[in-house]
């Protein structure tokens, strides 16, 4: 709701509640970007936004507004908090404020130098994350108002029209800015104890996801195990330029203050890698002298060398050629071409075959260990454990009574073969235990009933291990003594969760003193006593016609 892509297809309440619950059963911590600037009369939702989020165990927030973080520290107190790139932090200077507000990671601006993301770590005592692979903008972080100005949808909101992608003459994009990507200074980066490395991915697609993190967490493990080669670092650039970039890549500046290399000025998309040049053309078809291989399915692109083109003309190759050959391929558009013409691959399909293969269709399964337990005239049973995040989740089933059998020492093949059946499930069976005296008989079905029932219980039980339970807020935590100062305030919430908090309120503004407040919000959760939801309407009513107020005004309730 109140991240930087605000046109992005974005999650809903229910999907993000999925995303936590899915996320916490395999392991994986999910940060949550309200990385944008809130109106006054936002922030009366926030809290409605946040509370099922929080509830359902969300393990950070990135935050670029000051406001917001108050508001956040005050409502969620142990809700971790992380600046975004977007609040502007600069120096160790700005951390150590951002610490002290309650902040427990800064993601610095994309505009500092390595030397400078070092001596906030060393200075400012906070977890820092450096922002390493993906768009840059133009301006300085966080402080871009061209698109407010020239077009009415600020960047501070979500909403950029990115002016900085235009064309301003001359064919020229001249303030379009290539990607960052910084896979061969990982190895600087790690020196530096630099906490978490930041990958810029909404609104890219799946393969460019899923080969960036490949690409970046290879090089950290080549790092760690000492086995980093710059060539292996090269190798991996070259297969996230084929995924997309804008002229292939920048180091930002983590190396140097500013430089017009980290411009390309000829078109502000999606540029593809060069894998050929046009020798002629025959009919309908083109002649390529291939540099790279080309493969079947590839889409290439043919844009004239002389005068480079938005638009290049679009071919889908029919053949897989090797490098160094010449080729026929059919393309449309043939009189428009000119010997000489550069030949781009705009989307490698046998490469995006790979990542679907080997990353997206593989997902993530976590070790379980089983102990199945087997004894003449007790129940049978079958413990199941995995570790998560770091804490161990266990659980246990229950069955009916062993009998006895003479092939009992045959069971134990048997039964691990069934409980390590997990299927489409999100676990693989590590290691087995069966506990037996060999003589008890244990049917298949039951062992089949006994899996089915861990693996729920597993994933139950993992979900609420990272719940939580947010208490009711009162007003008097919600603004530090807001009754004392309650006419020097911009804003406030009034969360009525109580017959005593509803004839507090009701005291406070029978005084019929106009308040210096722009909206209220009456959160209504849990009423209790003979206070009913009516009740607080008529209040929000008579405070609406008594001070004259005429927007900003509601009630939001948690149904």
């Amino acid at each position: 709701m109140f991240g930087a892509r605000a046109y992005a297809n974005n999650f809903t309440e229910e999907n993000l509640v999925h995303v936590l619950e899915s996320a916490h059963i395999h392991g994986v911590r999910v940060y949550l970007t309200l990385n944008t600037l809130l109106k006054e009369s936002e922030t009366g939702i926030l809290y409605q936004y946040l509370k099922p989020l929080y509830e359902a165990g969300l393990d950070g927030i990135l935050i670029q507004d000051f406001g917001v973080l108050k508001i956040v520290k005050e409502l969620f107190p142990d809700l971790p908090i992380h600046t975004s790139t977007q609040m502007n932090v600069s120096s160790f200077y700005g951390a150590k404020l951002a610490k002290e507000l309650g902040a427990v990671r800064v993601v610095p601006s994309r505009e500092l130098s390595l030397n400078e993301l070092k001596e906030i770590k060393e200075k400012a005592d906070i977890e820092v994350e450096a922002f390493v692979h993906g768009a840059m903008c133009f301006c300085y972080s966080g402080r871009c108002l061209f698109s407010a100005m020239a077009g009415g949808r600020s960047g501070n909101r979500g909403r950029c029209a990115q002016p900085c992608r235009q064309n301003y003459g001359d064919a020229k994009y001249l303030m379009s800015m290539k990607d960052m990507c910084t896979l061969t200074s990982v190895p600087d980066l790690m020196k530096a104890s630099i906490d978490s490395l930041k990958i810029e991915g909404r609104m890219k697609s799946a393969y460019y996801v899923a080969s960036c993190v490949e690409a970046y967490r290879q090089m950290e493990e080549d790092v760690l195990q000492k086995v980093y080669t710059e060539e292996k670092a090269l190798k991996y650039q070259r297969r996230l330029a084929e995924i997309f970039n804008r002229g292939m890549f920048t180091k930002g500046y983590l190396y140097q203050h500013s430089s017009s290399d980290m411009i390309d000025s000829k078109t502000p998309g999606r540029q593809g890698v060069i894998v050929g040049s046009v020798l002629g053309t025959e009919g309908g078809k083109v002649q390529i002298k291939v540099e790279e291989d080309i493969h079947k399915k590839d889409i290439l692109g043919i844009r004239n060398a002389e005068k480079y083109s938005d638009e290049p003309i679009i071919l889908t190759s029919g053949q897989d050629v090797m490098r160094g050959k010449t080729a026929l391929f059919a393309a449309p558009k043939t009189k428009e071409m000119k010997k000489r013409d550069t030949v781009y691959r705009l989307q490698n399909t046998s490469l995006q075959e790979e990542i679907q293969k080997t990353i997206l269709d593989q997902p993530k399964k976590m070790a379980v260990d089983a102990v199945f337990t087997a004894f003449l005239g007790k129940p049978v049973s079958l413990t199941m454990s995995y570790e998560t995040k770091g804490k161990k989740v266990s659980v246990k089933a229950s069955g009916s009574v062993a009998e006895y059998t003479e092939q009992g020492e045959e069971q134990e093949k048997i039964v691990k073969e069934k409980t390590g059946k997990l299927g489409n499930t999100d676990f693989v069976l590590s290691n087995f235990q069966y506990l037996s005296d060999k003589v008890s008989f244990v049917p298949m079905g039951e062992v089949n009933r006994l899996r089915r029932e861990c693996i729920d219980k597993l994933c139950e039980k993992a979900i609420r291990l990272f719940q939580r339970t947010s208490e009711k807020t009162d007003v008097i935590s919600l603004k530090d003594s807001i009754f004392s100062d309650f006419y020097h305030v911009n804003h406030s919430f009034i969360s009525v969760s109580s017959e005593k908090m509803y004839h507090r309120v009701r005291e406070v503004f029978s005084q019929k003193k106009e308040p210096n407040v722009s909206s209220y919000v009456f959160l209504i959760d849990d009423l209790e006593g003979s206070i009913k939801e009516e009740d607080i309407r008529d209040l929000a009513s008579e405070m609406k016609t008594d001070f004259g107020m005429k927007t900003d005004f509601g009630i939001k309730t948690d149904s």
